[in-house]
């Protein structure tokens, strides 16, 4: 399993880089990874929990794991279940209308909650790890990702029909290491990685850029590294 979490990690960070068009050196290495990490031995039931458009679920569409995926929106699910509805190794999306969902308890040995706890309100924030919980075998691994440590109110906009404020991302938190340890921990949780990076180290290979992350490094620099990374196991 801490295989599948070193090569979590990697494919959720190219994912990532893929979403925002920065192409990236790691895609080579995770090629030759992939058949290693994810065998037909493992028999590993996977979720994309908030799949989204299905980034993360296509990539891991292409292991030999069992993929489900969730989300709250109901277009998404439509969308999810027709544009992978040919994967024998897909399990359909669910739509999430309320806790507890249709997944059975004990049923996934990790889900991935990929930039999406900050669009939770104080209503589902809780709620939904709760749930994860649940849905998660013993020993059982969640990873997420989110912003780090973000200034809510310099990503607000203003509404120039009706004058409401807004996030422009719809981001409704904002968490570091600490608040996102604290809250994966009261709900149960042990803490396996968390750890704050800047997921634009993983562009392809620049001297340059090379050079100036080694200046950084050589002096020092607490410059703030805008992504948080977490993986937890279930107790």
């Amino acid at each position: 399993m801490q295989k599948l979490i070193d090569f979590g990690i990697l494919r959720v960070i190219t994912n990532l880089c893929k979403r925002n068009g920065l192409p990236n050196k790691l895609e080579i290495r995770l090629f030759h990874l992939q058949k290693k990490y994810f065998s037909s031995k493992d028999n590993l039931e996977v979720l994309d929990y908030g799949a989204g458009k299905g980034h993360l679920t296509s990539l891991l569409l292409l292991e030999n794991i069992s993929v489900s995926a969730c989300d709250f929106s109901n277009e998404n699910i439509i969308n999810l279940n027709s544009k992978f509805s040919s994967y024998s190794n897909f399990n359909d999306g669910i739509l999430i209308r309320k806790f507890p969902t249709l997944f059975e308890s004990n049923l996934f040995d990790f889900v991935f909650l990929i930039e999406a706890i900050e669009h939770l309100t104080d209503d589902y924030l809780e709620s939904t790890i709760k749930e994860i919980m649940r849905i998660l075998k013993p020993n059982g691994k969640i990873m997420i990702t989110t912003p780090n440590n973000e200034n809510l109110e310099l990503g607000n906009v203003c509404c120039p029909d009706c004058g409401a404020i807004f996030h422009k991302m719809q981001h409704v938190q904002s968490f570091n290491k600490d608040v996102l340890i604290g809250l994966m921990q009261n709900i149960g949780f042990r803490t396996i990685f968390c750890k704050n990076i800047n997921f634009a180290d993983y562009k392809q290979f620049s001297l340059k850029r090379e050079l100036g992350r080694l200046a950084r490094f050589l002096k020092n620099s607490q410059k703030r590294k805008p992504h948080l990374v977490f993986v937890g196991e279930k107790k």
